[in-house]
């Protein structure tokens, strides 16, 4: 029997993949390394980060009841010669597609496209669409969607 909540994990990762975010981008299951600094890479990488501390329940029919958050993160390294050659700054033109492939990312959330995986969705309680301090110190753009679950596991 699979984990609850890679199965969860991995339906969201499917729908991530079937999106047409715009952009060119790499979608992967992952388990938390997406704050490293992502040197060299210039494609979009989109980490489906597997839940670490869910909260676990006994539920009153007999089995166990889970909560837990599936994180969604768009990062992508801007390399220097992007800046603008006057200001050192980094382009619109390079940040507004990827902040664009977040919300299109939020939009999909919803609990219609769940219907697969023995889950509820419950909220999606966090959009960040950029990370500032990322950008100017490591000039890598994050960008994250954090969707809430809750789902049912049968005590043997």
């Amino acid at each position: 029997m699979a984990s609850i909540v890679t199965s969860v994990a991995d339906a969201v990762l499917a729908i991530v993949r079937g999106l047409d975010l715009g952009i060119e981008f790499t979608a992967e299951r992952t388990y938390g390394d997406y704050d490293d600094e992502a040197s060299g890479r210039e494609a979009v990488l989109i980490d489906v980060l597997t839940p670490q501390e869910p909260a676990v329940d006994l539920d009153s029919r007999g089995g166990l009841s889970y909560t837990f958050d599936v994180q969604i993160v768009v990062r992508k390294r801007i390399l220097g010669t992007d800046r603008e050659s006057q200001t050192g700054r980094l382009p619109n033109d390079q940040i507004d597609p990827l902040i664009d492939a977040v919300e299109r990312i939020a939009d999909a959330m919803v609990p219609e496209v769940f219907s697969t995986v023995d889950a509820s969705w419950l909220e999606v309680p966090v959009v960040s669409l950029y990370d500032p301090d990322q950008l100017r110190q490591m000039g890598q753009f994050i960008g994250q969607v954090t969707v809430r679950f809750e789902a049912q596991k049968a005590l043997a």
